[in-house]
């Protein structure tokens, strides 16, 4: 399959170029949550699949801020291959070109004082394996930023924090049960451990890794990072809760062809566990 995007690239761009979408439907008041923000963010080819001459199938749309197209190029039954789109409105799109810190600023930094004033926030990493959800998160991304507003003195007052990691990688049972207090504890329950640097958060990747199709070291577990904050100044406030989430990749149905039946199985129950979080 890869072969034959390469040899009919140009025919692939011809028709991209020709694409006329219909216009988007307009959005009905209320129909949207202000508290929930989905944005994404658009991978650039990789120097291999630029030399071997991929061409990009996501993009955002012409003259519309939110609505990502994404194209591939299909066999016909007779004749040349024909055009497959696909569009999904999003709140935000970042391009290729955009920074780690562009994205922090205006999406991921305004979670991080809502939780430090007893508030929840909570962001979410996912997408198709080999997408770079880790490695923006926790090497170069949002994790790095999250620390350095949180360490970096520039909030107001003293907060303790503490920091706990769930890996979700096992078959273990988790119990999920509300007690009388209306609050829903898991177990068992993962240890926290008190947060003073910006080290201890930015700590080696916990992931349970494995090689697949699209990724030499695709995480094969969802890791949860919650954040405590407490205001000791005010005993009876709320603690803040911040939660960067790192979805473990996924694999596209089509790629069953490269990978044996326990690891398709593994990536629908990582879908449904997801659904759930």
């Amino acid at each position: 399959m890869e072969q034959f995007l390469i040899d009919y690239a140009d025919r692939y761009e011809e028709l991209v170029q020709a694409f006329n979408p219909k216009p988007a439907a307009p959005v009905r008041a209320g129909s949207t949550n202000p508290d929930f923000l989905v944005s994404t963010r658009i991978k650039p080819l990789l120097p291999d699949e630029i030399s071997q001459g991929f061409p990009e199938s996501v993009c955002s749309r012409p003259g519309s801020a939110n609505i990502v197209d994404l194209h591939e190029v299909k066999k016909s039954v007779k004749g040349l291959p024909c055009l497959n789109s696909f569009s999904y409105p999003v709140d935000r799109i970042f391009g290729p070109d955009s920074t780690t810190k562009q994205i922090y600023n205006a999406i991921i930094q305004p979670l991080v004082p809502w939780a430090w004033g007893g508030g929840v926030s909570t962001m979410y990493a996912y997408g198709q394996t080999g997408s770079g959800k880790t490695f923006h998160r926790q090497r170069v991304g949002g994790a790095r930023h999250v620390a350095e507003t949180l360490m970096d003195g520039t909030l107001e007052g003293e907060r303790k924090l503490c920091m706990r990691v769930d890996l979700l990688n096992s078959r273990k049972q988790i119990s999920i049960l509300e007690d009388s207090l209306g609050n829903i504890p898991s177990s068992p329950a993962p240890k926290n451990t008190p947060l003073t640097s910006k080290a201890e958060l930015l700590s080696p990747n916990p992931h349970r890794m494995a090689p697949t199709l699209k990724n030499d070291s695709s995480s094969r577990s969802h890791a949860i990072c919650r954040i405590r904050i407490e205001n000791r100044s005010i005993p009876a406030a709320e603690d803040g809760l911040l939660y960067l989430i790192d979805l473990a990749g996924s694999e596209a149905a089509r790629d069953k062809c490269t990978h044996d039946a326990a690891r398709m199985r593994e990536a629908r129950e990582r879908s449904t566990s997801a659904s759930l979080l």
